[in-house]
């Protein structure tokens, strides 16, 4: 399939292993509901991630897509741009999640089991949490955290822990 333009970004549902989702690295959205035999684009026309911008090149620096463990309706997608979008109905439209968040790039993020909660690891930013409750982001700050590019970000569910690591200063 071409798709006008170099793929930033790949997502897929593990409730629904035929639901794809494809992020172009100028941020144009596609989905797929047959495992990839046909795309639909986006009828999001607002601000949308881009892939990374910067000479240097990070696998964690493209555009993020997740799919949400319960919904098979919700997927989100984030990369450079202060803003995370989020989709309530597989990909046709978005809405943009920003309230709070002051960051140039989101390198990484994990949506919590509950859908109630996003952490984000962000470039030069640090870490960052979402609420869907309160429609708000929140920066994880404390004296031990270090101010460097964060890179990765998992939910470990067994433990009910956020587990974030950086480019150069560990885990």
């Amino acid at each position: 399939v071409a798709f006008g333009d170099n793929i930033g970004g790949f997502g897929y549902s593990e409730v629904n292993r035929k639901l794809w989702y494809v992020a172009l690295n100028n941020g144009v959205f596609l989905y797929s509901k047959d495992g990839g035999i046909s795309w639909t684009k986006s009828l999001w026309t607002g601000s949308k991630p881009r892939a990374n911008d910067q000479s240097y090149n990070y696998a964690k620096n493209q555009i993020v897509i997740k799919a949400s463990e319960n919904d098979t309706n919700k997927v989100y997608y984030a990369g450079v741009g202060n803003f995370l979008l989020m989709s309530a109905n597989g990909g046709k439209t978005f809405a943009l999640k920003s309230t709070g968040l002051n960051v140039y790039r989101i390198r990484d993020f994990v949506v919590t089991p509950d859908d109630k909660f996003i952490f984000a690891a962000c470039g030069s930013a640090g870490a960052w949490i979402y609420s869907v409750d309160n429609n708000y982001w929140y920066q994880m700050y404390d004296s031990p955290v270090p101010t460097v590019d964060f890179t990765d970000v998992e939910f470990i569910k067994e433990k009910n822990i956020v587990r974030f690591a950086t480019f150069g200063s560990g885990v």
